[in-house]
């Protein structure tokens, strides 16, 4: 329907390459995690100033590495969203399937981001929907919460946020700490 969210076209993509510190060392069956954590942090803005957000967590030995999906998100996937409209998500999609054949991290990070600025407020104005996950990474591994504030637990499920879009505030001042490569863009 004419004039909602998902009519908007998508006017901002900026990705970020952030190296967060962890609290301690992880050993996992294929490797460790030790001292610092690369991430790719994705940002979609709408024309009407609305936000989504997506991050490629990507584990080398699995699924490539941060650099890739960065390049794959500043580089091929940035034309093909801008300028589009959010209810486009389908097309986006099948567009990024067909220009990148691996980084599905980046894609994932795509994915999310289209996503949150189409559903986000939506899925927490429905009751039947909850969060439940395993962890809240921020609370127990990185050093500090790349949000203004950290996302409430209770009984094992994060609380869907109740905020205008998101629901909560990314600090972009902490996530441009952490970044060693921004790249950003505007629709004119």
């Amino acid at each position: 329907m004419p004039g909602t969210l998902t009519d908007e076209r998508i006017t901002g993509f900026d990705v970020w390459h952030c190296s967060i510190p962890v609290t301690g060392r992880r050993d996992h069956g294929i490797g460790s995690v030790a001292g610092t954590v690369e991430v790719v942090i994705l940002r979609l803005s709408s024309e009407g100033g609305y936000w989504g957000f997506g991050e490629a967590s990507p584990w080398t030995v699995f699924t490539g590495t941060p650099e890739a999906s960065f390049a794959a998100l500043d580089r091929y996937f940035r034309p093909l969203v801008i300028g589009k409209r959010v209810s486009d998500h389908a097309q986006i999609m099948a567009e990024a399937q067909a220009a990148v054949v691996h980084c599905t991290e980046a894609k994932a990070a795509l994915e999310t981001a289209l996503a949150h600025l189409a559903g986000t407020h939506m899925i927490g104005a429905t009751e039947q929907i909850t969060l439940g996950c395993e962890f809240y990474q921020a609370r127990y591994f990185l050093t500090e919460d790349l949000l203004a504030e950290s996302f409430p637990i209770s009984n094992g499920h994060v609380q869907v946020p109740d905020g205008p879009g998101l629901g909560f505030e990314p600090d972009i001042d902490k996530v441009r700490k952490f970044a060693f490569r921004c790249s950003t863009e505007r629709a004119a």
